[in-house]
């Protein structure tokens, strides 16, 4: 789904843009859908799960292709911000940096699981081994940084903001997609806890995908100075596995500049 509620996004509504799903998109789902794992597969992912966090895992077993946006949606909602460097930062295997990677002349990228590190290397992407949620990544000054799916996959996900944000030149441009509802985690080995901070971004049981995003953009990305050029829903998808052909999430894609 890509459309919403102009109404419920209040003074954001003139900032959101639908996209349109055609028929090159279709077909990039249904390829997704048609590249689910069998059984076996599937069962070793679960064994190593007993053991491993769920990036290690799927790295290990060569599971679960993500999507979230083809390469025309993200021109698109990049509007003219296209070009120069990009961090791409938690890229786990690269499935969504190899569709925004095209946008920009160079891409580097930073991951914490060494599994999906490897998988990054033998993509041809740079991949910084750190974690942004410790410390920024030391001289860096990239026109554009992305976070995409990462914020409720980490401990701290408000210093992660601050650190990628030190990664950005003045004028960059700030990629951030989070699923909605906000149910945060990060992995510890195989063991799933809480968070040590959370985003202000949970509207509660009864809020809708617009209430979610609207307190985002304005709770969580405002107050740390940048400018909301526009943002998107768009479905975040993984290729299924023996239990079904698709896993979705309902995310919001914001683009903002720093000034």
């Amino acid at each position: 789904r890509t459309s919403s509620d102009l109404a419920r996004l209040a003074g954001f509504a003139p900032h959101f843009r639908e996209l349109v799903v055609d028929d090159a998109w279709r077909s990039e789902v249904a390829a997704l859908a048609e590249g689910r794992h069998g059984l076996v597969r599937t069962y070793a992912q679960r064994l190593a799960r007993l053991y491993l966090s769920d990036f290690d895992a799927n790295a290990l077993t060569g599971m679960y292709r993500m999507q979230l946006l083809p390469e025309r949606a993200w021109r698109l909602l990049l509007e003219g911000h296209a070009g120069g460097r990009l961090l791409d930062v938690g890229a786990g295997s690269g499935d969504v940096t190899a569709a925004l990677a095209p946008c920009f002349d160079e891409v580097e990228a930073t991951e914490v699981s060494s599994g999906m590190a490897r998988r990054l290397t033998k993509r041809g992407v740079r991949c910084h081994a750190v974690d942004l949620t410790e410390a920024p990544l030391a001289d860096a000054a990239f026109d554009a940084v992305s976070l995409l799916n990462v914020l409720d996959r980490c401990q701290r996900p408000r210093q992660l903001l601050r650190h990628c944000l030190q990664a950005l030149a003045p004028g960059g441009v700030f990629i951030v997609a989070l699923a909605l509802p906000y149910r945060p985690f990060y992995f510890d080995g195989p063991a799933t806890p809480d968070p040590l901070e959370r985003l202000d971004c949970d509207p509660g049981p009864a809020g809708a995908w617009e209430d979610g995003a609207r307190r985002f953009i304005e709770r969580d990305l405002l107050p740390l100075g940048l400018r909301l050029q526009c943002f998107a829903r768009a479905p975040y998808l993984s290729a299924g596995d023996s239990a079904r052909a698709l896993y979705e999430l309902d995310d919001v894609v914001a683009v903002l500049s720093k000034p």
